[in-house]
């Protein structure tokens, strides 16, 4: 997984074949390298041809090169044509094929959620000739899809001609949904499914996922675009040291009943009309269904849906008094879901200790994972729940820091804290002492110390309490003889050293 290939093109409006500076980037163990790749005009019109400079055509072929040319080492390959995308042009080989399309009519299309509708949706239905204009749109952007499935077959076919098709992982996604006049809205920002429910097929082979069975599932599992991220990184092997948002899909895609997410959150601060943003949780509600809860952020609006008994959005239950338990169910899951826990240490070690473990308690205004870590060293979980504390032992003598945070289930983070303390010998800040070992001479040896923490070699410096009595031990390597100590110790014999103050102690080996 040591490849990332990303391949993006566009078709002008004036020149649908239009020469584009391809980039071809690739990183691998040295610096990512850049290669511009430069079209030429073609009048090629088959799928992933080698000269067809279509958007989507010429990805196809960037991809197949890079599948052809090492068969062998794991690989992830990226590659998002946006033909569909607007300004949207298909290829002329499916130009016109949907004109006559019969397109289905959704019961959201042109009209608006009733009661209460919010302020920054239309109030007028829109006209005949916008609604043509949106199937005509809807129709050229089909036609350039025609081609992205071209590239996906021609795909799937190499893996499967070269032998990788039984342990290659696909997902195809795109990256946000769009109105079509759906709740008279034409845009992709928009707290409706419209927006931001968008096709999502992961094709799994059973090798890859064991238990995932054979045939075809529509899983109705919440699966968000986060998610893909961690999915790639469990296929891998891989754990990520980072906090994730996302989580693996690969316990669903090998059984669907598996336990699985039971809120997500929505969040939009480019409204179309009104510029102001919105928060919103889409969760299942204690009655058992799923339902989406909306406030636009300024005018302090609100909506709430039953998703499952209307799955396009047009009754708006605010307000609804056989709803009362549900607003305030879902008003509470939305605040804590935009809401970072409140951290509290409740109990630290004295600022000066000479105790060498240290105990650190706190508390959470809601149920978390706690998170430590000590001197600068990474986090770690330290507890969960809404309450817990960390210990930590054998600490050496001085000043020790101590961060703990929170972390809810929707990944928000409280305030970082800190406890700092000391440990000292107890001696009234006359320790604790250094004690250096240094080498002389032309031979060579190494020294240790008893109690351990010398290993001189390449740890030659280590700090005791006050008191401590050292013992080093002098070992010449082969070719060389040791000839005695200096400095805190005297002979050639085991150098025994009270630690009362700084100390040096020098080794001298010499060859004969």
């Amino acid at each position: 997984w040591d490849e990332f290939h990303s391949f993006h093109g566009h078709e002008s409006t004036d020149n649908l074949y239009t020469n584009y500076p391809w980039i071809d980037w690739t990183e691998g163990d040295t610096a990512p390298a850049i290669t511009r790749l430069n079209t030429v005009d073609s009048t090629s019109e088959a799928p992933c041809a080698a000269g067809n400079n279509y958007s989507t055509d010429r990805i196809c072929w960037l991809g197949l090169e890079f599948l052809r040319a090492d068969q062998t080492t794991p690989f992830l390959l990226y590659l998002a044509p946006v033909s569909p995308h607007s300004p949207t042009i298909p290829p002329s080989r499916y130009d016109n094929i949907y004109e006559s399309l019969s397109l289905p009519i959704y019961p959201s299309h042109n009209v608006v959620p009733t009661p209460n509708t919010p302020a920054y949706l239309p109030t007028t239905p829109f006209s005949a000739g916008t609604l043509q204009r949106s199937v005509e749109n809807i129709d050229t952007a089909l036609e350039a899809t025609r081609a992205v499935d071209d590239l996906v077959g021609v795909l799937y076919d190499e893996l499967a001609i070269d032998g990788r098709l039984a342990n290659t992982v696909w997902v195809f996604v795109s990256d946000n949904g769009f109105a079509t006049l759906e709740h008279r809205l034409s845009s992709k920002q928009c707290p409706y499914m419209e927006c931001h429910r968008v096709p999502y097929v992961v094709v799994c082979p059973p090798a890859v996922c064991a238990s995932a069975g054979a045939g075809v599932r529509d899983a109705s599992n919440y699966a968000l675009n986060i998610d893909i991220a961690p999915t790639i990184a469990d296929l891998a092997g891989i754990s990520p040291t980072l906090r994730v948002d996302g989580r693996s899909l690969v316990p669903i895609l090998q059984d669907p009943s598996a336990p699985w997410r039971t809120e997500w959150g929505l969040y939009e601060n480019k409204y179309p009309l009104n510029r102001n943003a919105l928060d919103g949780i889409v969760a299942k509600g204690s009655d058992g269904s799923w339902y989406k809860y909306i406030v636009i952020q300024g005018t302090g609006e609100v909506q709430l849906f039953n998703l499952d008994i209307d799955p396009w959005e047009i009754t708006n239950l605010w307000n609804n008094g056989n709803y009362a338990v549900i607003q305030n169910e879902m008003a509470t899951r939305l605040n804590d879901f935009v809401t970072n826990p409140t951290l509290t240490i409740t109990s630290t070690p004295p600022s000066s200790t000479v105790e060498t473990s240290a105990t650190i308690s706190y508390t959470s205004s809601e149920a978390v994972t706690f998170e430590c870590g000590l001197d600068g060293a990474p986090v770690a979980t330290c507890g969960a729940g809404t309450n817990g504390s960390v210990t930590y032992t054998n600490l050496a003598l001085g000043t020790h820091t101590v961060t703990v945070q929170a972390v809810d289930a929707f990944n928000n983070v409280s305030a970082i804290s800190t406890v700092t303390f000391t440990i000292t010998d107890g001696g009234g800040g006359s320790g604790p002492f250094q004690l250096t070992v240094t080498k002389a001479g032309t031979g060579t040896g190494t020294v240790r110390s008893t109690p351990a923490g010398i290993k001189c070699g390449g740890d030659c410096t280590e700090t005791y309490v006050s008191g401590t009595s050292v013992v080093l031990t002098a070992k010449a390597t082969t070719g060389s003889i040791f000839t005695g100590w200096s400095g805190a110790c005297t002979g050639t014999g085991a150098c025994q050293v009270s630690i009362t103050a700084e100390a040096t102690v020098t080794a001298t080996f010499t060859r004969p």
